[in-house]
């Protein structure tokens, strides 16, 4: 399991920009794909969904903090897995 306050987006929808009163994540994607191919894709990470923001400052609110999982999937099965924002 890996999970942290990360400091770029991985989604178009996971960064609302205030100013233009748009998504802007799409800029990040470089460093998502990194991220993605060195980090998740060897090991199998998933990210656990969590479409809350998480992160706010005066231009932008972004869902910045996340948890990846590489747990079997048969450990899914009986079980209700999620992940949610506190204060």
């Amino acid at each position: 399991m890996l999970s942290g306050d990360f400091n770029f987006v991985e989604h178009e929808m996971d960064r609302w920009n205030l100013e233009k009163a748009e998504w802007s994540g799409l800029k990040d994607s470089t460093e998502a794909e990194a991220f993605q191919k060195q980090v998740c894709d060897p090991i199998g990470l998933v990210e656990w969904e969590q479409g809350q923001l998480t992160h706010e400052n005066a231009t932008a609110r972004s869902r910045l903090d996340r948890i990846y999982c590489n747990q079997h999937v048969s450990m899914q099965l009986d079980r209700h897995i999620m992940c949610s924002v506190l204060a």
